[in-house]
């Protein structure tokens, strides 16, 4: 996987949590 692939899922993911 390519960082920018792992960092938009991991951002991905706290919007979800935070939302």
């Amino acid at each position: 996987m390519s960082l920018l692939v792992y960092i938009g899922v991991s951002l991905k993911i706290l919007m979800a949590l935070s939302y």
